[in-house]
């Protein structure tokens, strides 16, 4: 479904580049291309426990014309017991250091890392 002036009214929010070990063979730039290809609007890059891709992604969305959302996926330990997925979205550069913190934690198992929820 296209909207008025052939933009898509949708966007990937749940997207990992080559920065996500073993999960993606792309790169931000091939991410952004193809977005770009498909007229999508808004790119999240969502990658698994870091948040290295960010810059990249802000600087080839601005030259694409895409607005980029800065997300991370994270693993988590639930205070109750068990473990899950959890990913956190910033649309703007203003609270990336919190997932930058949140992504060393993560990497590292700092107490405070993968916090119970």
């Amino acid at each position: 479904m296209e909207r008025k002036g052939g933009r898509h009214p949708v966007s990937p929010i749940y997207v990992h580049s080559d920065y996500s070990l073993l999960q993606s063979a792309l790169s931000v730039e091939q991410l952004v291309k193809r977005a770009r290809e498909l007229s999508i609007e808004m790119l999240a890059l969502t990658d698994y426990n870091t948040t290295a891709g960010h810059y990249e992604l802000q600087r080839y969305c601005q030259a694409a014309g895409i607005k980029p959302i800065f997300g991370l996926e994270l693993d988590v330990e639930y205070s109750g017991g068990g473990a899950g997925a959890y990913c956190t979205y910033r649309p703007n550069k203003r609270g990336l250091s919190k997932h930058t913190a949140l992504s060393i934690a993560a990497r590292t198992r700092a107490p405070g890392g993968p916090g119970a929820v």
